[in-house]
């Protein structure tokens, strides 16, 4: 869960206002399966009022393909903007792929585990505006103990076509996990992530 003093996206700020943001993900170990709701609210206007308000539910599967070290994760996407309990010409659908390299693994501090990455995002919205985006970069898995581990993931996003191709993005997420021993039980992510936003046009911008 994030306080932020804003929300920034592509291929603008959605609002100036403080917002709440939060995150739960319910994962099946033995097949992959996993599913998330994320939600954006603000603190100072109705749901149905603020820009920066928004749920989003996502499917998926996340593991590594058969034979091999490489990975995948495939799933679907809608987000929910304002208004709840109908469908708005603003709501978007989102089906995603991502192909992981198999792991570089190293030690500075603790054990690492090192892929790249390359993403594939397309959108729909439900009044019929379509574009995709690209992702391309690398994430690391950081074993500090055997309680504690940090997950980065830094990445180019590149719109090669729609109305969100005014730019590129530099993105870096950080999330922090703690599993208790022998428990099976861990307590995560603490995430922080900063994106900059940089348009044709001269917009730029900082999320943090």
């Amino acid at each position: 869960m994030t306080t932020m003093t804003g929300y920034l996206q592509n291929p603008g700020i959605f609002t100036r206002q403080p917002v709440l943001q939060s995150s739960l993900t319910a994962t099946h170990g033995a097949t992959g399966l996993y599913s998330n709701i994320w939600m954006s609210n603000c603190f100072q206007d109705a749901f149905d009022k603020c820009p920066g308000n928004e749920i989003d539910v996502t499917v998926g599967w996340a593991g590594e393909l058969a034979g091999t070290r490489w990975t995948a994760d495939i799933g679907f996407s809608f987000f929910k903007f304002p208004r709840l309990g109908r469908i708005e010409p603003t709501d978007i659908v989102s089906p995603y792929v991502e192909i992981g390299t198999p792991p570089l693994s190293w030690n500075a501090a603790g054990a690492h585990a090192t892929a790249g990455l390359m993403r594939l995002e397309g959108y729909r919205s439900i009044d019929g505006y379509n574009w995709a985006q690209v992702h391309l970069g690398f994430r690391d898995t950081w074993t500090l103990n055997e309680d504690w581990t940090f997950n980065t993931k830094a990445f180019v996003v590149a719109y090669p076509n729609g109305y969100m191709s005014q730019g590129a993005s530099v993105v870096v997420e950080g999330a922090l996990l703690y599993k208790i021993s022998g428990t099976g039980i861990s307590f995560g992510p603490w995430a922080k992530g900063v994106g900059v936003i940089a348009g044709r046009e001269g917009r730029s911008g900082v999320a943090l």
